[in-house]
């Protein structure tokens, strides 16, 4: 929602941001604040006064609701509930990796360690633990919970990298690859752009970017 609050003010837009959290960063980028839920009938009036809907948020329930209200008002909606639904499961993500070859860390047992455990549906690093020892695979594998519903796959070490496609009727771009800077407080605490990376791997990463949202 910050990123979203300042590219769009960067692009010369008029901003409404709409939140139930009273004191999040992102009303210090905006031209008008309201501090509501925006699923609320009472925005309902504000929701028609906009061009576009930028929804900032992970909850099925309220993303079902705006899609719903940005349906009957004829106004631009920028959500694809289909792709969510990959996109939110780490699992899921896996698969459509698995099928169209894209490479990705080996999936526990056929891997070797350190492991990195990770709840399929929770965002950045909440719940992610790393297995390095033996100690502390035979624990995990006490836990048959989860070794059956999260991911368990190979750790990679290195940076991290990101890049963001918008795609709309089967049409798709990728646009600039960013460096992910990591903090065991803030998780992804910085993002910079352009990233470090060489022209055939920039060329590779947008290529993969598109195969997925193709």
């Amino acid at each position: 929602g910050t990123e979203a609050c300042y590219l769009a003010k960067k692009a010369g837009w008029h901003v409404i941001l709409i939140d139930r959290n009273k004191d999040v960063p992102a009303q210090g980028l905006c031209d008008e604040f309201i501090y509501r839920d925006a699923t609320e009938e009472a925005v309902y009036p504000v929701l028609k006064q906009v061009d576009f809907i930028l929804p900032a948020m992970e909850n099925a329930e309220d993303l079902g609701v705006l899609s719903q209200n940005a349906e009957k008002l004829g106004i631009p909606f920028a959500f694809d509930n289909h792709a969510y639904q990959i996109s939110s499961s780490k699992i899921k993500s896996n698969q459509i990796f698995l099928e169209t070859g894209i490479p990705m860390p080996r999936l526990w047992p056929d891997c070797s360690l350190p492991l990195v455990v990770k709840p399929s549906d929770s965002s950045g690093s909440e719940g992610v633990f790393k297995v390095s020892t033996l100690a502390d695979l035979n624990k995990l594998k006490e836990k048959p919970e989860i070794l059956n519903q999260w991911v368990v796959q190979e750790f990679v070490e290195g940076p991290s990298y990101s890049i963001e496609v918008i795609g709309y009727r089967g049409e798709y771009q990728a646009y600039q690859a960013t460096d992910l800077e990591m903090d065991e407080h803030y998780d992804c605490k910085r993002v910079l752009a352009p990233a470090p990376l060489s022209e055939d791997l920039t060329r590779a990463f947008h290529d993969i970017g598109l195969a997925l949202a193709s």
